[in-house]
């Protein structure tokens, strides 16, 4: 079950939270005609939305902006419940293989909506940079032990 609170202190000018509001706002939030208007052609152009409020790991650099252009790639694990301690403490020993070409954006786990999920952000000038990057982390004495035990709590 989910609850929508109204926020204690409004997110925007005049009142209307954009990450809180529920499909017919109440008078007393203030929401503009205009803000009402964009979220209902919004809600023609979606199939689906589902937000996650995340954590870094302590051991991932802090997400810093890129000189770009880059492309990004994010990906997702799913836990088995009881087993993100260990996943952590596996990729705190893994992660020093990838921090040599800084493609290593940040690594969240997920502390609000649907538990035991991870997410890994990494950038690459291209893709070709992507599979030089990815193959050299294979030919690191360590990496594929590490990653393997990462493996095992998925």
């Amino acid at each position: 079950m989910f609850w929508v609170l109204p926020p204690v202190t409004p997110c925007v000018p005049g009142g209307c939270c954009p990450c809180l509001p529920p499909p017919n706002p109440p008078s007393w939030l203030g929401c503009p005609q205009e803000y009402l208007d964009f979220r209902k052609e919004r809600s023609r152009m979606l199939l689906s939305r589902r937000n996650q409020l995340l954590l870094e790991f302590s051991f991932w650099n802090e997400p810093l902006p890129r000189r770009g252009p880059n492309i990004y790639e994010l990906r997702t694990y799913k836990l088995k419940p009881g087993t993100m301690i260990e996943w952590g403490n596996n990729w705190a020993r893994a992660i020093k293989y990838r921090q040599e070409n800084q493609e290593a954006v940040g690594g969240f786990f997920s502390q609000i909506g649907e538990l035991y999920v991870v997410h890994h952000l990494w950038a690459y000038r291209d893709l070709q940079s992507r599979e030089e990057t990815r193959n050299a982390a294979w030919r690191k004495r360590g990496w594929d032990e590490n990653v393997y035990y990462t493996a095992l709590a998925r």
